[in-house]
């Protein structure tokens, strides 16, 4: 964004001032009359990012032996105590894949350039013409152009004609210098940038086998692979330039008020990043032998293999760059000049992670035993949680100045 280039130009008695963008030739009755120039750019940036997922799988196998309520069996009704129960396998799998992921991704870019010039330009009274009789005009008056008469100019050089002129009244009235009021230029850029990213993923899984007692090969499997992933990503780029002249032209004494120049950057941001993945995986083998001679001589194989990760990160990068040149010649006030660049980051990152895995294998003999065939049980876990916050910061600030000060009297 760049604002209007300004030009003012001030006359003692006729005063112009001249405007950037298309604004040109507006005048002005003498007196005080001020110059500013002010740019700005605001920005705000609110981020929430939430994601939940969530997977639940189970599976139950519980059974009783009865007899046969057809064929009126005394055993109805009460667990089969022959052994002949469940000889067949069982097998049970269960597998996941669960993810969640939260992304905030921000940019912003602000400019501000500005070019103010302003002069003061004054004339000496013109009404003092020399003539054949009195002598010549003081210095810093003019002849009329063209008029044949002898003259002396600003710079004490002199014209001459052979022939006389007559006096003239005053051709500009009003014996001050130009004067101009105050001559200001602001500039500003404003960014604030909130972002916050939740993840959770949670993957439960669940293998029960329980009742009467079984003779077949029992297998019980569980797989999950859990991620949770919450991330922030901010830019911020802010860039201001000005510009500032402010010069007295006058052949009298010309004035102008106080001269500032203020810029600044300014920047907040804050980012929240959360995740959260649970895996919970858990194999029931619990199987009850009444009166029963020979169960049980079925393998068992239980496992679980989860993996489970939780990962937070933000990252943050701004640029601040401020340039100020100054310049102020003349009759002029206080000259000031003040440029800031202010940055603040808040960054929080929190990963968690958790695996729980549980095997368990608990058969139960009431008068008789079991064969007892083979029992294998395995837990593979692999569980991270990382979290990161990057930021990066880059302040400039440049500044030149340059004050003076002249009086040319008439």
């Amino acid at each position: 964004m760049r604002s209007s280039r300004i030009m003012g130009v001030v006359a003692s008695a006729f005063l112009a001032l001249s405007l950037g963008a298309g604004i040109t030739g507006a005048t002005m009755s003498n007196g005080s009359s001020g110059a500013s120039q002010t740019g700005s750019n605001d920005n705000k940036t609110t981020q929430s990012a939430t994601s939940k997922a969530h997977s639940l799988q189970a599976n139950v196998v519980q059974s009783f032996e009865k007899g046969d309520k057809e064929k009126g069996d005394k055993d109805y009704g009460k667990s089969h105590k022959d052994g002949d129960s469940h000889k067949s396998n069982v097998d049970q799998d269960n597998k996941a894949k669960t993810a969640s992921e939260s992304n905030n991704s921000n940019d912003t870019k602000q400019s501000v350039d500005q070019d103010q010039q302003v002069k003061t330009v004054s004339y000496g009274d013109r009404h003092d013409r020399y003539n054949d009789h009195k002598g010549y005009a003081p210095k810093g008056s003019y002849g009329d152009e063209g008029a044949g008469c002898m003259w002396r100019s600003n710079d004490s050089s002199f014209a001459k004609s052979d022939t006389g002129c007559e006096s003239h009244g005053p051709k500009h009235e009003g014996t001050d210098g130009g004067s101009i009021g105050d001559v200001t230029q602001n500039g500003s850029n404003s960014n604030s940038t909130d972002q916050k990213s939740d993840s959770s993923a949670k993957t439960e899984q669940a293998n029960v086998i329980s009742g009467s007692g079984h003779k077949g090969d029992v297998d019980q499997s569980n797989d999950a692979d859990t991620k949770a992933n919450s991330s922030n990503d901010n830019g911020t780029k802010q860039n201001l330039d000005q510009h500032q002249k402010v010069s007295d032209e006058g052949k009298r004494h010309s004035s102008t008020g106080n001269v500032s120049q203020s810029g600044s950057n300014s920047n907040s941001t804050k980012q929240d990043a959360s995740s959260k993945a649970s895996t919970e995986q858990v194999n029931i083998y619990a199987p009850i032998w009444v009166f029963s001679s020979g169960s049980g001589n079925g393998n068992v194989t239980q496992s679980n293999n989860g993996s489970t990760s939780a990962t937070s990160s933000n990252s943050n990068w701004t640029d601040q760059s401020l340039n100020q040149d100054q310049s102020a010649k003349g009759s002029h006030g206080d000259v000031t000049q003040n440029g800031s660049n202010s940055n603040t980051t808040d960054q929080s990152a929190t990963s968690k992670a958790k695996t729980q895995q549980v095997n368990v294998y608990a058969p139960i003999t009431v008068y008789g035993h079991s064969s007892g065939g083979d029992v294998h049980q395995d837990n593979t876990g692999t569980t991270n949680a990382s979290s990161s916050n990057t930021n990066g910061t880059s302040q400039d600030s440049g500044q030149t100045q340059s004050a003076g000060s002249a009086h040319h009297n008439g």
